[in-house]
């Protein structure tokens, strides 16, 4: 028994001996972490404060912010103030993630671990394509207009987007949202049309149905080579109207001649030129009826 409480009190003594040694048990306690900063304020223990902007860094003002704990789901909602900033308190340890969204722009997340990451973190949204998407039709018969070439145009922007209608008239195009947008349509034996679409929204579809009317007048001729005159066969000919471009396109006979339906003229005397050949003036069209 004496023997027992001999090396009870020798162990007591070595463990009162390591207690008052400088430094022995600090030795073994982990470090306290460092302060964490971020862009213009001070540390917030167990808080996250963050910025939602745009593609381009701008601010996005009104964005809606969920904060979401790993195996817990939504635990906190906050929305963006003028300068795109919000804030989130009284985080406790575990793993989260941000997720914004605003209206126009697609939804952006990030992660977060408190205690463990700078605490202000920034999430990016891209803004939403905006789609025009429609049918390109007959207009006396109804029918579709297939490979009718389809141009989304903005204005100060120029041409966005281009295609062709499929064998159902069906076409669909996209482009960033915004002010000033009309679609340009032409197809072979039709008059070209230019629709004003006005603004689009970004994220949202704008339905369009385009009624071409039939090319009602016909111009043709023949292809010869400057010396000799001698026809030439398969050559290509390209009607152009001013201010929109090719509206028709034929190609020659084995005796060098062509006709091709085109739109007709208001009667203002439009310009049309042959590719290869000088500008021809073209009076208001013939009579339809009337056989050529």
């Amino acid at each position: 028994m004496q023997r027992h409480r001999a090396a009870l009190a020798a162990a007591l003594a070595a463990v009162l001996a390591l207690g008052t040694a400088p430094g022995a048990l600090a030795a073994q306690a982990p470090a306290p972490a460092a302060p964490l900063t971020y862009p213009g304020a001070q540390a917030v223990p167990r808080a996250v404060l963050g910025q939602v902007v745009d593609t381009d860094g701008q601010p996005l003002p009104g964005a809606e912010v969920e904060l979401f704990r790993y195996t817990a789901g939504r635990v906190a909602v906050a929305t963006a103030d003028g300068e795109g900033y919000f804030r989130f308190s009284d985080l406790t340890d575990g793993v989260y993630w941000l997720r914004a969204w605003a209206p126009g722009h697609t939804a952006g997340e990030v992660p977060y671990v408190p205690g463990t990451q700078e605490p202000f973190v920034t999430l990016t949204l891209a803004p939403l394509e905006a789609v025009v998407a429609g049918r390109v039709l007959d207009a006396r018969t109804g029918q579709p207009v297939p490979e009718a070439e389809v141009t989304l145009i903005q204005t100060g922007v120029g041409a966005v987007a281009a295609g062709t209608t499929r064998a159902d008239g069906h076409f669909a195009l996209s482009g960033p949202g915004g002010e000033g947008y009309a679609l340009a349509v032409r197809a072979r034996g039709y008059q070209p049309r230019l629709v004003d679409l006005g603004a689009l929204a970004g994220g949202k579809e704008t339905g369009v149905t385009v009624a071409l009317e039939p090319a009602t007048a016909r111009v043709g001729g023949t292809v010869v080579t400057t010396v000799g005159g001698v026809p030439l066969a398969s050559a290509r000919v390209r009607v152009l109207r001013a201010g929109f471009g090719v509206v028709a396109e034929a190609f020659t006979g084995p005796d060098g001649s062509f006709d091709r339906g085109v739109p007709a003229s208001t009667g203002g005397g439009e310009t049309y030129q042959g590719e290869g050949g000088a500008p021809q003036q073209r009076g208001p069209p013939p009579n339809p009826s009337r056989p050529r």
